[in-house]
């Protein structure tokens, strides 16, 4: 597959613009791939349990792919990535407190349990 997104004069809105679904399809996952670190960064630093990341991961994926359209290409792709992933991960961190406040949960307590489990996890890797 050629590599769309890359070489001297790249401008993702022109091929962007001029592309078909899967053309889009495929320029997003290359872009995202070239990426990962960012989203990695993000995800490890919000989300401390293993199985959650995956789950934050794919939330991340889709709204960065529902908002691809309102990349201009003004800024790097990279940036624009950052500040999507970002966010979303604020979004998914005021949701979460919402649910704990409205149930009473002591955060404290939830979040000890939270290690208590990934420590387990990584241990029976």
């Amino acid at each position: 597959m050629k590599n769309i997104a890359m070489g001297a004069g790249f401008s993702h809105n022109k091929v962007y613009k001029k592309s078909s679904k899967n053309t889009k399809q495929i320029l997003f996952n290359q872009l995202l791939k070239e990426n990962e670190g960012i989203l990695s960064k993000v995800v490890n630093q919000f989300i401390a349990s293993e199985y959650d990341r995956k789950d934050f991961k794919q939330e991340i994926i889709y709204q960065l792919w529902k908002s691809y359209d309102s990349f201009s290409g003004r800024s790097k792709f990279s940036t624009w990535m950052y500040r999507v992933s970002l966010n979303t991960a604020l979004k998914y961190l005021k949701k979460k407190k919402k649910i704990i406040s409205s149930i009473g949960i002591d955060e404290n307590l939830l979040q000890k349990i939270d290690v208590k489990h990934t420590r387990l996890r990584n241990k029976q890797n």
